[in-house]
């Protein structure tokens, strides 16, 4: 993700070593992938990750972001957090719906600039029990 000239003087930082960071920082050892499920927003008549809304399987190649559906990967952390990166190649903003949990849980509703990477992390909700 670094290029530089035969003598050094000039280093050019690719857009994936930013990219990088964002799993450096926010991802630490001991993190698992978890599932993450894709849905259109809602209005829309498109579901799921084939709909071409997002498409949230779909590996990007070295050096290329093609537009279109958004790219995203969730993982756990040892500290129970969700991590989500979510990458928008496409020229547009677009927005999207994180929510950690079934019925009982929050959900955040987020814009993503045009060609930006976010990373979101996510508390997961907790039940409390009674005794």
């Amino acid at each position: 993700p670094m290029i530089a000239d035969d003598a050094f003087e000039r280093v050019y930082l690719h857009p994936q070593y930013y990219a990088l960071g964002h799993f450096s920082k926010f991802v630490p050892r001991g993190s698992r992938r978890v599932w993450l499920d894709g849905a259109a927003p809602a209005g829309s008549a498109a579901r799921g990750p084939s709909s071409g809304v997002y498409n949230l399987s779909g590996a990007v190649e070295y050096g290329v972001c093609p537009p279109g559906p958004l790219k995203a990967v969730a993982l756990k952390r040892p500290d129970e957090r969700i991590v989500v990166v979510v990458l928008n190649c496409d020229g547009l903003a677009k927005t999207v719906r994180l929510e950690v949990g079934g019925a009982s849980s929050q959900a955040v509703q987020l814009t993503i600039p045009p060609h930006a990477i976010h990373t979101y992390v996510l508390k997961p909700h907790q039940s409390r029990r009674r005794s």
